[in-house]
């Protein structure tokens, strides 16, 4: 680590969490840090965290777009400049990073993620391949899609946030910021051969043959695919930002 400790930010919506938000928490128990941040949402039994209030959008690449952003550039409080981006539905499985070394994940170039208009999660894809354009057009070769659902270490200073417009310019979509500050952060990476999101198409055994040390749950099926009980045997005690 560049720094002694990193804070941890949540990018969150309001009834986007279910139950798998107390286990993503939980399981920071895993990793040092310094503070944890919440932008957009903060649910009220969320208790000893810093807090930046933000009115959620109601398209959802939107809204991740928008608040990923906003903490990129946010100045207004005492924020590390390396951060670790968390979502509500990943998760630090072990102590394996108890030293604070979280290895950076890609997946690929941000080309391969392209698919025609309408099919099965063209918006998410199309965040990473627009992206990829904005990296391209401005000097980065053959640029990598972070969009993996997994801890991410970066650098906010090193994010080139003027290469995106502004909204409310719709004919600029939302991008996947991570993967802009994937390849603008300086930071080594290693590719992973897929996700280790429990989702429709992958089983939880699958998701953890990754050996990654995370997993990430999908609402729709946080409890059928057994992810529910697995987390909860892993982190049954509440921890300090909790009620």
């Amino acid at each position: 680590m560049s720094e002694p400790l990193r804070d941890v930010v949540f990018i969150h919506k309001k009834n986007d969490w279910k139950e798998e938000l107390p286990y993503a928490l939980r399981s920071l128990m895993n990793i040092p840090h310094r503070k944890v941040w919440f932008f957009g949402y903060k649910p009220v039994w969320v208790r000893n965290v810093e807090y930046v209030p933000m009115v959620d959008l109601p398209r959802k690449w939107w809204d991740i777009h928008n608040k990923y952003r906003a903490f990129i550039e946010y100045a207004g409080g005492d924020m590390t400049n390396e951060v670790i981006h968390m979502y509500d539905d990943v998760y630090f499985l072990d102590d394996r990073y108890s030293d604070g070394n979280i290895p950076t994940f890609h997946w690929g170039t941000t080309d391969s993620r392209a698919v025609p208009p309408g099919s099965r999660s063209w918006v998410y894809r199309q965040t990473i391949v627009q992206a990829g354009n904005y990296l391209k057009a401005n000097g980065v070769e053959n640029p990598l899609n972070y969009a993996l659902h997994v801890p991410f270490v970066f650098y906010r200073d090193r994010v080139p946030t003027s290469w995106v417009p502004e909204p409310p310019d719709e004919k600029v979509g939302p991008v996947s910021w991570r993967t802009i500050a994937g390849n603008t952060s300086g930071v080594e990476s290693i590719e992973l051969g897929g996700d280790v999101k429990v989702n429709s198409q992958r089983t939880l055994a699958e998701a953890l043959a990754f050996d990654t040390g995370f997993l990430s749950t999908w609402n729709e099926n946080f409890e059928s695919s057994g992810a529910m009980d697995f987390v909860r045997r892993l982190f049954p005690l509440k921890c300090k930002y909790e009620r």
